[in-house]
């Protein structure tokens, strides 16, 4: 009957599994062969499928009734959990499964299967039924938190069967994943010391892949950060795994516990388990995937304490994310190591001359030609930061690095956005201020002001001036009085644009 109904519903041959699981006798009770209830006056391929539905509901609620009946044997229940769990593997059979699964709830006699402790097959079956269920259905889901489904499948994360072990951390992970109602009640009955617990060495490789996966999205509510912060030791060891997929999730997970409130203390916690080594290495791999979160990790690191900015140093980051930068074909990441290189730059002086001596200047001054505007904001600003330690080798390298032509590139080309705008105007005006003591020490000229004006400044910053998102009021008080160094280019040619803007 199964493979009969199959070949009329357009499906071909079934596979093994299904038709062992659902049998030739599964439909008995059916007073009609499926092929009766034929529609008329539709295309095929809609009569196929209303057939499907048909047919798979039929089936569901056979399925149902082998779940629901308490006397029933354990070969009884298991059939009608593998009945279940074929047809929501079937690509074509999913959506009506489903549907089904909600209308006749099934969820509960399902729970009831994971208490089958005599049975692991059994327990298996009804968990992976579960956890197919789960992230599809939003009644399921209800009714998952009504039939306290969670205590029990972290219960069985110590089962001594390896095989329900593995599918109770699978189905978790696809529980902790549909959002932050139950990701909070995963954590609320202690799944991530019973994880923990359960964890070993041996665990085959798929089980350790879901525990990677559940601890990232178990790691995203930043508000329970108390609960999860003791899996950073294992954290530690599973970014270090030879699967990329284990590896990848552990280091998004270390990405949601370094940042949030009192990021100092979490970074302080995360340091201590010894993962800034790895994760250079990780920048090192041609795997955007295990990158990413890498440096993400190793930029939000750098923007805590001295003490933390120096970890990142010393891990010798700064060369590989200097290469990423000019290397890297997605914006974000480009991004991402320029907000690393400013948060080196706001450190101390040492650590700035760290970042010098790495060869930065010239990948941040390619950045402020970037054809993607945040990567240019964040660029701008790192080298505002390092200007503003205001040392002169430290201008002489962005002077090499030709700094000044693309910092008034920008002001001409780029459209006027405050961030980018004051992280140029207050690097030039660092940058003159720097020539100005050195012209004053040595009796000298102040060299990079007529290097500015070879690159056109005042054009720039005229035209910045007639931008309707440029506050004049920031800049009037300068202009006129030519109390600041940048704005002794353009007071006189913009006395009276700022008089008619103030009017």
């Amino acid at each position: 009957m199964a493979a009969d109904a199959s070949v009329a519903l357009g499906l071909g041959h079934p596979p093994e599994a299904l038709t062992f699981a659902l049998g030739d006798d599964t439909m008995d009770d059916m007073d009609e062969p499926l092929g009766s209830f034929g529609v008329v006056g539709v295309d095929e391929e809609v009569r196929v499928g209303l057939q499907l539905d048909f047919e798979v509901t039929l089936r569901v609620d056979v399925a149902a009734r082998g779940l629901a009946d308490g006397d029933g044997t354990v070969y009884e229940n298991l059939r009608a959990a593998q009945t279940l769990r074929v047809m929501l593997e079937h690509e074509d059979m999913c959506g009506s499964a489903v549907e089904a699964v909600e209308e006749l709830r099934c969820v509960g006699p399902l729970v009831g299967l994971l208490l089958r402790d005599e049975c692991p097959e059994l327990q298996q079956e009804a968990v992976r039924v579960l956890g197919h269920i789960i992230p599809r259905s939003a009644a399921a889901r209800r009714a998952f938190v009504d039939n306290r489904a969670i205590p029990e499948l972290v219960r069985l994360l110590n089962s001594p069967s390896e095989a329900v072990c593995g599918e109770a951390m699978r189905a978790l992970a696809n529980v902790a994943a549909t959002g932050n109602v139950l990701r909070d009640k995963c954590l609320d009955v202690g799944v991530v010391a019973v994880l923990l617990d359960a964890h070993t060495d041996a665990m085959p490789v798929q089980t350790v892949r879901d525990t990677a996966r559940l601890l990232s999205h178990l790691t995203q509510d930043q508000a329970a950060y108390e609960a999860v912060a003791p899996a950073l030791p294992l954290l530690a060891t599973l970014v270090d795994h030879d699967d990329t997929s284990v590896a990848s999730d552990a280091c998004w997970a270390l990405v949601f516990l370094a940042d949030g409130e009192n990021a100092f203390e979490r970074i302080a916690r995360l340091l201590e388990v010894g993962v800034t080594a790895r994760l250079v290495d990780l920048l090192q791999v041609d795997e955007p995937h295990l990158v990413a979160p890498a440096l993400r990790t190793l930029r939000l690191v750098s923007g805590g304490t001295a003490e933390h900015t120096q970890a990142v140093i010393d891990s010798g980051a700064l060369p590989f994310v200097k290469a990423l930068l000019l290397a890297s074909a997605g914006w974000r990441m480009r991004t991402e190591c320029c907000a690393l290189m400013g948060n080196v730059a706001g450190g101390a002086a040492e650590q700035a001359d760290q970042l010098v001596g790495a060869g930065a200047c010239g990948a941040l001054v390619a950045a402020m030609r970037d054809s993607n505007g945040m990567v240019v904001v964040e660029a701008a600003r790192a080298l505002e930061k390092l200007t503003s330690h205001l040392l002169t080798w430290h201008i002489d390298a962005l002077v090499d690095a030709q700094a000044l032509p693309a910092f008034v590139d920008v002001l001409l080309t780029r459209k006027k956005k405050h961030g980018v705008v004051h992280a140029c105007l207050a690097a030039l005006e660092n940058i003159l201020l720097v020539g100005e003591n050195v012209a004053s020490a040595t009796a000298g000229v102040n060299v990079y002001r007529a290097q500015l004006a070879e690159c056109d400044v005042a054009k720039a910053l005229k035209k910045l001036l007639s931008h309707e998102l440029v506050d004049p009021f920031l800049y009037v008080g300068a202009a006129v009085m030519g109390t600041r160094p940048i704005y002794e280019f353009f007071a006189k040619d913009c006395a009276r644009l700022l008089a008619k803007r103030l009017q």
